[in-house]
């Protein structure tokens, strides 16, 4: 499934999902398919694995979500965020104490500078 997600292959996932593999298996970090999508910024597989019951407030072993995955990254993909958004992503839940502060999705956005998605957040 990460291999499919990585690349984008929306027909190889859906066939995946359809042969029983959990939408919500996790790597050895604890990232799932979903987190893979917004890294990647794979907006219609996102899409597609939220539409297929994917966690949208999953988190990883560090406790970061999608939301905060996607408020993390560099070049923050504002359709993305407002997505998960769209399918309820929490905007309270944090990062894990000690990874590097216990960090909010808005906080991620205000350190990644990005002004649309800190308003998209603050409107939410």
């Amino acid at each position: 499934l990460f291999s499919a997600v990585r690349s984008g292959d929306l027909d190889r996932a859906g066939r995946i999902l359809k042969e029983g593999i959990s939408i919500e298996s996790g790597d050895y970090l604890g990232c799932r398919a979903l987190h893979k999508a917004v890294s990647n910024s794979q907006l219609a597989m996102a899409e597609v694995l939220l539409q297929k019951g994917a966690n949208v407030n999953a988190q990883d072993h560090k406790g970061y979500t999608p939301l905060s995955t996607a408020c993390e990254i560099g070049d923050i993909d504002e359709d993305m965020v407002k997505l998960l958004l769209e399918h309820k992503a929490d905007t309270e839940l944090q990062t894990k104490a000690g990874t590097t502060d216990s960090l909010t999705p808005l906080v991620c956005a205000i350190r990644a500078e990005s002004e649309n998605v800190v308003r998209v957040l603050l409107n939410a």
